[in-house]
């Protein structure tokens, strides 16, 4: 880092900071959304919505966790030697710190989070209990039925005796009661989650339906499938290593069940977007896509703190012969290795946690909306009696980004944000521009334009009056969000005209991000801007979209847009750096020059 003090020649001095600017870094990341923020005046294309999203993946399943008594020379296979299922207990305990965190403070205003359960039915059932009925392959032409209809029969022939058996499994009783089923979101893991690849067509189809008939067991489905739970995302599927995807036979049987989104792993290279981390990977065969997402590798196989660090430990230490390479970059390995190389087991586990909440901070300060993918044994609760592996990863990680910002988040079913990146993918073939119209002084309106349908977000800021009036426009206002206004645009380069009422002035000191918050007034012209701002838009080129600064100190993402109603990237603001201003009111500059050195910075 290095700084300088520029002397104005008329009294005034500015002292201007010089540092590296990295796509890792939380700091680049909160800067670029308060310069960009203060060069648009708070007026951008785009919106901003930060999604938290947690999933637990393999819930009834048992599954394997290290023994942590063994050398963290032990090859992983070896030292995974003990078993764990969580229990009615461990999702209790989850369910009420979820609930506890409202009633803390640690969400802040308007924000909405829940976790996802992705599931496996066989963990109901023990291998033994499988009925014959369920063991035959069905007869898809049977007196002419539907496949639906076969589907129905079939389970009602054993509804009864399956369903018995499922009741003595205590967990299966505790999801039965809809109160606790809802307090999460729900999606398919696969019936046995077994490897899709090389599997038959009836293999692959059992995998679909077995698991659609557990849905309907623990109530999720109805029992003669008329509708289903809201919690339920009928038209999303996990898979074992979420392998299968790039299968083409899979893929159609799947798109067949009307499934088109599968939960994706971001560290599979050959299932994420080539040029872009913010849109989801699509089939050649159209019309599927997959999630990208955020899994926690280096926690699945513990239960406790002190297995999370035998991992790290394995895994963050430059000497060992067994390096996962597909779950980090050497850069990230050493990092994490020099804060998990310390005495003591609560501050080692504590330099994990820090690691871990500063990679879940920066992606979420980008906007990155992948979900965070835990298993169901990081559910175990803790010695202390109220706490898990999950539930400190969730506090630190909220603490951690609360220290810089103070937004909403909120948390998505599956399919509701497999269709949130769907959307996104659309809009970034709409070939969406927008124009400023505006005087020597004042940002009068902006101009929309497409050649293709779209609704496109803008983001307002200031004392900007709604008026309803015009069919073309919605209004949104989530939480302490900034104002979105979604315009639909008819396409054919066809412009809407969003006026700005009042028009917003380029020297109008009271840019407020914050509800509560004070404003400053740094000094105008600040040396260092131009080189910030050619910094980030080369950043934004390496991931193929253009970021704007948004309302609340926030940074939006301005991709090109396309459909119905959805949202932009990449917005953040610092809670600490409460407001982005211009230059002071009392300045004797010409205000055309002025003006183009606002426009130009």
């Amino acid at each position: 880092m290095a700084a300088a003090i520029f002397d104005i020649g008329d009294g005034r001095e500015v002292l201007t900071f010089f540092l590296q600017f990295s796509s890792e870094s939380i700091t680049t990341t909160i800067l670029n959304h308060l310069w960009i923020t203060w060069a648009s005046r708070g007026l951008i294309p785009g919106y901003r919505r930060v999604l938290f999203t947690p999933q637990v993946e393999n819930v009834f399943l048992s599954t394997s966790v290290i023994d942590d008594s063994l050398p963290v020379t032990t090859e992983l296979k070896d030292a995974l030697t003990h078993q764990y299922r969580a229990t009615a207990k461990d999702y209790e305990n989850i369910m009420n710190f979820m609930n506890d965190l409202s009633k803390t403070h640690s969400l802040n205003y308007g924000s909405i989070l829940k976790m996802e359960l992705v599931f496996n039915g066989k963990g109901i059932l023990t291998s033994n209990s499988e009925t014959n009925n369920n063991k035959k392959k069905r007869s898809l032409n049977a007196n002419n039925k539907s496949e639906r209809d076969i589907f129905i029969d079939e389970i009602n022939k054993y509804w009864d005796s399956r369903h018995e058996e499922m009741e003595k499994d205590d967990l299966f009783n505790f999801f039965s009661n809809m109160n606790h089923r809802r307090k999460f979101n729900w999606v398919s893991n696969t019936y046995s989650n077994s490897v899709l690849l090389d599997a038959s067509e009836q293999e692959i189809v059992d995998e679909i339906l077995k698991n659609i008939e557990s849905a309907m067991h623990l109530g999720l489905i109805s029992r003669h499938l008329e509708n289903s739970e809201l919690w339920w995302s009928k038209g999303s599927i996990g898979t074992r290593g979420s392998l299968g995807f790039t299968d083409v036979k899979v893929v159609n049987i799947l798109k067949k069940y009307n499934i088109h989104y599968g939960l994706g792993n971001k560290l599979r290279s050959d299932i994420v977007h080539p040029f872009n981390s913010y849109l989801p990977w699509s089939s050649i065969l159209g019309d599927f896509q997959v999630i990208p997402r955020n899994k926690r590798l280096l926690l699945r196989w513990a239960t406790t703190p002190k297995e999370s660090v035998w991992l790290y430990n394995k895994y963050h230490n430059e000497t060992t012969s067994e390096p996962l390479d597909h779950i980090l970059t050497k850069t990230n390995k050493k990092k994490r290795a020099a804060r998990s190389n310390n005495d003591g087991e609560d501050e080692a586990w504590f330099n994990v946690l820090e690691a871990e909440a500063n990679e879940a901070v920066l992606s979420l300060l980008k906007l990155k909306h992948d979900p965070f993918v835990f298993n169901q044994s990081n559910l175990k609760v803790l010695s202390d009696g109220s706490s898990s592996i999950v539930s400190e990863w969730i506090d630190i990680t909220l603490q951690k980004l609360n220290s810089y910002v103070y937004w909403p988040m909120f948390s998505y079913k599956s399919d509701d944000l497999g269709t949130y990146y769907k959307l996104r993918s659309l809009r970034r073939e709409c070939g969406s521009e927008f124009h400023y119209s505006h005087n020597e002084t004042h940002i009068l309106g902006i101009e929309v334009s497409s050649n293709q349908p779209c609704v496109v977000p803008i983001t307002v800021t200031g004392d900007i009056v709604q008026t309803a009036s015009d069919p073309n426009l919605t209004f949104e206002k989530v939480g302490t969000d900034p104002l979105t206004v979604w315009v639909t645009v008819p396409g054919d380069n066809t412009s809407k005209i969003i006026n700005l009422n009042p028009p917003l002035s380029y020297f109008d000191k009271t840019i407020v991000h914050f509800y509560g918050e004070e404003s400053f007034e740094p000094d105008s012209g600040i040396e260092g801007d131009d080189e910030e701002e050619e910094k980030e838009e080369e950043e934004i080129e390496i991931i193929e979209v253009k970021k704007e600064g948004e309302d609340e100190g926030e940074v939006k993402e301005e991709i090109l847009l396309k459909d119905e109603n959805q949202e932009i990237l990449i917005a953040t603001s610092s809670k600490h750096i409460k407001n982005v201003q211009k230059p002071a009111e009392n300045e004797k500059e010409n205000l055309k020059d002025a003006m183009e050195k606002i426009l130009n910075s």
